[in-house]
């Protein structure tokens, strides 16, 4: 008798970054700009049989435009 096995393959990333805002004036509220890139790329290889995945995110926080 042969049996069927269910195999999930499953890969969860969770990103938490937390700042804190220093006080700013209410002119100088718009002083900032924050930026996010994010990145990724799915790569099969079938002559080892893996498959890889890479993510790549970027934040950062640019003085504004006046």
């Amino acid at each position: 008798m042969s049996e069927t096995v269910n195999v999930k393959d499953e890969l969860i990333v969770e990103l938490k970054k937390k700042k804190r805002p220093k006080f700013k004036a209410g002119s100088e509220l718009a002083g900032s700009v924050n930026r996010m890139a994010v990145d990724w790329d799915n790569e099969l290889d079938e002559d080892e049989n893996s498959e890889t995945l890479t993510v790549s995110i970027h934040l950062t926080s640019e003085p504004g435009e006046d």
